[in-house]
């Protein structure tokens, strides 16, 4: 399981060695256009409830959020 919280760097780390890895950004459109990473999903947060399904349960995901330099983690 990865750690609440993971660094930009560790997530190149992890993109460039191939983990399975899902990235969800949950900014909105305008802030997505601006500037994303390559094989993220956009699901800006106000899409989230209708989308619940959408995300497996079972997977690691890494969530970017606009307010933070640090990438919140979550996963089985």
């Amino acid at each position: 399981m990865l750690p609440l919280e993971i660094a930009p760097a560790a997530v190149k780390e992890m993109l460039d060695a191939g983990d399975d890895i899902r990235l969800i950004d949950c900014r909105e459109v305008h802030e997505y256009a601006l500037s994303s990473i390559e094989g993220a999903e956009l699901m800006p947060m106000n899409t989230i409830p209708s989308r619940l399904t959408a995300i497996d349960a079972m997977a690691e995901r890494i969530t970017r959020w606009w307010w933070s330099t640090a990438t919140t983690v979550s996963g089985a």
